[in-house]
């Protein structure tokens, strides 16, 4: 007799472990969703908490592929019937939807449930929202104790927690020979996000000699281990030949991994892979949709990406993957200018930025004055001659103004630039 119909037969007669495991075949696509759905339904009286929470699994499921609202509602019944019989997932389940919500309060009082059970991850994770001060007062003192809680209890991942700590001298002096101990303590139990965090030190030479190769293989191990950000960085370190020969399809092959995760990082830059051709096959489209994605994941983390504005901005103005649109394209770069400070834009970007915004902002000028003059761009942009002449050349280029800037210009063409979109 095969499984899955011993399985069947076992739940038939009520047998909940196999019903339970048939639930968990439908989940993952291997089984029919109304049948286990049915057979879920059927144990209720026993009040199991795991067979509740597959039923809000195969609702959850439901609600996406059908756009269900009453099978959404039902999902969420279920969820908090399991979390009320001491189910630890649906705790955690509860946790991270409020957590997406902005709802930390909420979050963190299942956190503190799941403490109460004595969960060291619940202990690093509330370490994480004093640390971040997210539904309480920041204290990166009580973040530290957390931390230490955890791995009072055999939780081994809080070592990655008090190694930032004493990187930082975050609720303990600084400290970065201990830094290295923790992450070092961590490493033996294969935590990947030490294996990252000991990359970052020799990457950019804290508290160890700089070595970009000794980086790469931290970050390698890392990104085998399934963490983002080494997956990200080491994609960055193939594409730059840093620390490892420059390898532009292992490249592509790393930062792809990385945006499977949703790093927004990641998204920007296998952006400018797509657009150049460098490590795959050139495909502006697949470009400004990683640009693009690059935008929403780093607003969904509370970050702003303003390379990744400057980017699209760049697509919008020269047409590429989509129609010339200098609305957008002004409109991206000026989050872009208006973000520059951030870390994560170059100077020179900046500066290409405020070309591009003078180029789009001259020809509207042109437009308004029926003429322009590298005088008048000078004079009502405030910038310097060399931006000047170079908007006036490009605008000439493009046929929008003639060699004595006189406006030429179509209107039906001008407003087409302009458009919504």
């Amino acid at each position: 007799m095969e499984k899955i119909e011993l399985l069947e037969k076992q739940a038939e007669s009520g047998n909940v472990d196999s019903i339970i495991e048939i639930a968990k075949l439908a989940i993952d696509n291997n089984y029919n969703k109304a049948k286990a759905i049915e057979y879920l339904l059927s144990i209720n009286e026993k009040m199991n908490p795991e067979a509740y929470y597959c039923l809000y699994e195969l609702y959850e499921q439901k609600s996406i592929l059908d756009t269900d609202n009453i099978a959404l509602e039902t999902s969420q019944k279920y969820l908090y019937i399991s979390a009320e019989l001491g189910f630890e997932t649906a705790y955690w389940t509860i946790a991270g939807e409020s957590d997406g919500e902005k709802n930390y309060e909420k979050a963190i009082l299942y956190i503190q449930k799941l403490i109460e059970k004595n969960n060291g991850d619940a202990m690093i994770e509330m370490a994480h929202y004093y640390k971040d001060g997210r539904g309480v007062e920041q204290s990166f003192e009580k973040a530290f104790e957390y931390y230490n809680k955890a791995l009072s209890i055999g939780c081994t991942g809080a070592y990655v927690g008090l190694g930032i700590a004493y990187l930082n001298g975050e609720g303990v002096e600084q400290n970065i020979d201990e830094a290295i101990k923790c992450f070092e303590k961590a490493i033996e139990y294969n935590h990947a996000d030490a294996f990252n965090n000991m990359g970052f030190l020799y990457y950019y030479g804290e508290g160890v000699e700089q070595d970009y190769e000794k980086a790469f293989q931290y970050y390698i191990k890392g990104a085998e281990g399934g963490f983002e950000i080494s997956q990200y960085k080491v994609g960055c370190m193939y594409r730059d030949g840093i620390g490892v020969k420059q390898d532009l399809g292992k490249a592509f092959n790393w930062l792809k991994k990385a945006t499977e995760q949703y790093f927004y990082k990641a998204f920007n830059d296998i952006g400018n892979l797509y657009e150049h051709g460098e490590g795959t096959e050139q495909n502006y489209d697949l470009a400004l949709e990683s640009f693009n994605d690059a935008i929403f994941w780093a607003e969904a983390n509370d970050k702003i990406l303003p390379t990744a504005y400057y980017n699209v901005g760049r697509l919008y103005f020269d047409g590429k993957g989509v129609e010339i649109n200098y609305k957008k394209a002004l409109e991206h770069f000026n989050v872009a200018i208006e973000n520059s400070h951030l870390s994560t834009m170059k100077e020179t970007t900046k500066e290409d930025c405020i070309k591009y915004k003078t180029k789009i902002e001259g020809l509207k000028l042109a437009y308004e004055n029926g003429e322009i003059s590298r005088v008048l761009l000078q004079k009502k942009f405030s910038i310097g001659y060399p931006i000047a002449s170079e908007t006036f050349e490009w605008l000439l280029e493009k046929a929008y103004i003639d060699k004595d800037g006189k406006t030429i210009i179509a209107k039906e063409e001008y407003e087409n630039l302009f458009k919504e979109m």
